[in-house]
């Protein structure tokens, strides 16, 4: 256990803080803390538990490191002159004065993250924060070394969990993307394409990336709901009739029902379940008018019409994507949101977008 100053030690085991702050003083008035683990009471205990620190930035700043951080030692004289050295778990190494307002406004502070050893050569995740201030005539830095490495630990564990989490739901949704298309053979890939056309979407209208993924998901389940459905009025080959239409509206709120209990991170099942309404209250089920339709139902609007027109379907054959465009662009701002429908056109018109086959 030694307190270096200059580039000579000072046997510090039976001495006390007189003699190690004055030798200090005489020779650079620095003494270089060295401590991770607990150092009892003042520091006139230094002799009994002071350790090399080296605290190297670890990720977040690996150019900046931070080794032996020094500790300056103000020389004995009036007003309140104290220290405590200690470590880990938020103890701190620090020396205090008497601080001024001039003072204050001279202070600095610096945190570093970073890795120490301890005294038995366990590698430790820290966090080193010091504040310099001006005692007086004195400049004083107060060192807090802190050891984070439960509570990192424990961040890492919940970033895995939740990396997890979202790769279940992922597959999840994959597995009622396929059995859906499996049943209705005629809107093979209608989902995957509405989807991609959604988040295609939402990229152009400059979505952070974290609404552009629950964009995707709800298109991908958009029709879970059709699960309701008898497969031979979704594979109809004729137009269908009023009661089979009314019967083919129901997948909307069925398919919230049977997605509202899962924890998305994102309104998914709002989503599907609003993805026919339009703006003037004319859609279903709920009659929504504007606002109170969810961006991500009002993107999906847009995607779907188009998509859906765009294809073959049962009862008719493709219609075109000019046609598609028409009918969007015609209904802008009564049934479709107008910035959705902006970027729509700019991605077919201006950019080239075209609907190819998608993987899950």
């Amino acid at each position: 256990h030694k307190a270096h100053a200059g580039e000579e030690d000072v046997d510090a085991r039976e001495g006390d803080l007189a003699a190690v702050r004055e030798v200090a003083t005489q020779r650079g008035q620095h003494l270089l803390v060295e401590g991770e683990q607990e150092v009892d009471g003042a520091l006139t205990d230094v002799q009994r538990g002071q350790v090399r620190q080296e605290v190297v930035a670890d990720e977040e700043a690996e150019e900046d490191k931070v080794v032996n951080q020094a500790l300056e030692v103000e020389p004995e004289g009036e007003g309140r002159r104290n220290g405590a050295g200690r470590g880990g778990d938020g103890r701190a190494v620090r020396a205090e004065g008497e601080v001024s307002p001039a003072a204050a406004r001279a202070s600095r502070r610096s945190e570093r993250r970073g890795t120490a050893r301890d005294e038995r050569g366990r590698k430790l995740e820290v966090e080193f924060v010091s504040n310099s201030y001006l005692a007086g005539e004195t400049s004083v830095v107060q060192c807090n070394i802190r050891d984070i490495s439960a509570r990192r630990s424990a961040e890492r564990l919940a970033l895995r969990y939740q990396g997890e989490v979202l790769q279940s739901l992922h597959q999840i949704v994959g597995a009622l993307v396929s059995l859906n298309e499996a049943r209705d053979p005629y809107t093979a890939g209608h989902e995957l394409r509405v989807s991609a056309l959604a988040s295609a979407i939402a990229t152009e209208m400059n979505l952070s990336p974290q609404q552009v993924e629950g964009v995707r998901i709800s298109g991908l389940v958009h029709d879970v709901g059709k699960f309701t459905i008898p497969a031979e009025i979704l594979t109809k080959p004729t137009r269908l009739s009023a009661e089979e239409l009314a019967l083919v509206r129901t997948h909307a709120e069925a398919g919230y029902e049977a997605l509202r209990t899962i924890q998305f991170p994102w309104p998914v099942a709002e989503a599907v379940r609003q993805h026919h309404e339009r703006l003037d209250g004319s859609g279903y089920p709920q009659g929504l008018k504007g606002d109170q339709i969810c961006l991500e139902a009002r993107i999906l609007a847009v995607a779907d019409t188009v998509e859906a027109m765009a294809t073959n379907r049962p009862y008719r054959h493709s219609l075109g994507i000019a046609a598609a465009l028409a009918t969007v662009e015609a209904e802008c701002g009564s049934h479709y949101d107008p910035v959705p429908v902006a970027a729509c056109l700019r991605l077919f018109r201006g950019q080239g977008y075209a609907f190819a086959p998608t993987s899950y």
